[in-house]
């Protein structure tokens, strides 16, 4: 399985884990699906659920985002970290 992926805007060839996949063969980094003026409500809740906490808190969109994959917005962990999320 191919997990490499051209972004569609910055058209940088990266890991297609850190994309979001909004199409067929359409592939973005997180933000520069959001700098394109993208609207997570083209996504599927499956989509906006992949998006990094973070980037949706630093841009204002935790709510939208929760509201639409109706659960909290993801927050990375490293395999057999324990700590507690914040």
């Amino acid at each position: 399985m191919d997990t490499q992926s051209t972004c569609r805007y910055c058209k940088k060839y990266g890991n297609s884990e850190r994309m979001v996949k909004y199409g067929v063969r359409h592939y973005a980094h997180f933000s520069c699906f959001l700098d394109a003026g993208r609207k997570l409500t083209e996504l599927h809740p499956w989509q906006v659920g992949k998006f990094p906490a973070i980037l949706l808190r630093d841009r204002g969109l935790s709510e939208e985002a929760e509201r639409i994959s109706g659960k909290p917005a993801h927050v990375p962990v490293r395999p057999n970290d324990r700590s507690k999320p914040f």
